[in-house]
């Protein structure tokens, strides 16, 4: 909901930042020349993946202090999750 807000009727140019190691394109995207990955973050909507990369890790952070998003209620990390499936499934 919120990444169709802030898109709206307005076009979105990505860039093309290769690929990771499990084949997933990575792109910065832009709106009106805003980097809309680090608005995501900055308002608790996305998270800064640093083990990849670190470019989002202070927004992510303002976005925590703040308690904005995601970030004003409990979860579990879906990182976490991820692992604690993984581990699941090796037993």
């Amino acid at each position: 909901m919120r990444l169709a807000q802030i898109i709206g009727r307005n076009k979105v140019e990505c860039t093309n930042e290769g690929k990771d190691k499990y084949k997933r394109q990575l792109s910065y995207c832009y709106v009106n020349g805003e980097n809309i990955n680090r608005r995501m973050v900055r308002e608790g909507y996305a998270f800064a993946y640093s083990e990849y990369d670190r470019t989002f890790v202070l927004d992510e952070l303002i976005a925590r202090i703040i308690k904005d998003g995601l970030w004003n209620s409990e979860f579990e990390n879906p990182s976490d999750w991820r692992k604690k499936q993984k581990q699941n499934r090796s037993k």
